[in-house]
């Protein structure tokens, strides 16, 4: 017997940015080389999240920057991490890191983790993410415009080499 506000709350559609400010749910993912990573791996650290998928353009045309930032910025304290959710192998990552030149890491089977960040399936997705494990920022899709806006953020955060 579900009171009012139980009921309202079960209509409500939860969308990416009611996560801001709040503990960025937890995963477990393994990268192209069957490494483990768990999203508590990188505690202490910011981060970028992106929900990704091979053969999005969008998300191929925000490679070039995002390699950028993980060369300018101190890796002890940034990481990007990209999540590929559309069920690709291992061997389809590797292949895709290389041919693509991607310098940060990208984990497999990022589809398992996308309903948790209330997504709905489209990528890309970006979620900034600070040393704390709090959600700060949400992203949806990319333009080039979309990097002054990433380098204030990370500007602001004093973790350049």
């Amino acid at each position: 017997n579900l009171n009012e506000k139980e009921q309202q709350d079960k209509l409500m559609v939860n969308t990416p940015d009611d996560l801001i400010g709040k503990a960025a749910p937890s995963w477990q993912l393994k990268d192209e080389n069957g490494r483990t990573f768990n999203l508590s791996d990188f505690k202490g650290k910011n981060i970028i999240l992106m929900f990704t998928g091979i053969g999005c353009g969008p998300c191929k045309q925000a490679i070039p920057y995002l390699n950028e930032l993980t060369e300018k910025y101190d890796r002890n304290k940034f990481q990007i991490i990209a999540l590929e959710c559309w069920k690709r192998k291992a061997t389809d990552i590797k292949r895709y890191k290389k041919h693509n030149n991607i310098l940060f890491d990208m984990l497999a089977d990022g589809s398992s983790v996308q309903d948790s960040y209330n997504l709905n399936g489209s990528v890309p997705h970006f979620f900034f993410i600070n040393e704390n494990g709090i959600i700060t920022h949400h992203f949806n899709g990319w333009t080039n415009s979309m990097a002054e806006d990433f380098t204030k953020i990370l500007d602001s955060l004093e973790i350049t080499k």
